[in-house]
């Protein structure tokens, strides 16, 4: 153990990075003291948590069909990411908020993370990357959008689509 912390002592430190800064800004959502307030995301998001969280809490069966969305909706189709382990995870140990803004962190510290890897595939040096994951990690429309789940599980995939490309 103490061999594998020496070696990767600035590695364990770069991780600790990208998730204790957005740790400090979310700190009012993580601490359930605050709420995503965007507008979609009252009037859309978190009606479907809730209805989602209760399904799990209750470990009664995804129904296929919800009259709640559009006059009627495929629940497995929509976009907010219901079948994602990490909410199912979130489900059981929390209410439909804090779920909802833990996920919501969690998807802009490892779009930090994928940002730097990203730019550490490019060869740029070290500190440029974690430059770059910050960058990315608090630009305006991140920031403007990261209440919608919906774009705030896609910010982690945009680098690394482009890592394998």
């Amino acid at each position: 153990m103490k061999r594998f912390l020496a070696t990767h002592r600035s590695s364990i430190g770069i991780v600790s990075l990208f998730f204790i800064v957005p740790a400090i800004l979310f700190f009012p959502l993580l601490s359930g003291k605050s709420i995503f307030s965007e507008e979609f995301s009252l009037y859309y998001h978190h009606p479907l948590f809730s209805f989602f969280s209760k399904i799990v809490s209750t470990g009664t069966t995804l129904p296929l069909w919800s009259n709640g969305y559009l006059g009627g909706f495929p629940v497995y189709l929509t976009q907010v990411g219901f079948l994602h382990p990490l909410y199912w995870i979130f489900f059981k140990i929390a209410n439909y908020i804090s779920a909802y803004n833990w996920m919501t962190f969690l998807n802009v510290a490892f779009a930090g993370l994928a940002m730097y890897w990203f730019a550490r595939a490019l060869s740029l040096s070290r500190s440029a990357a974690i430059i770059a994951g910050f960058v990315y990690m608090f630009n305006q429309h991140n920031l403007y959008y990261v209440g919608i789940n919906v774009f705030s599980n896609f910010y982690v995939v945009l680098p690394i689509f482009f890592l394998t490309a």
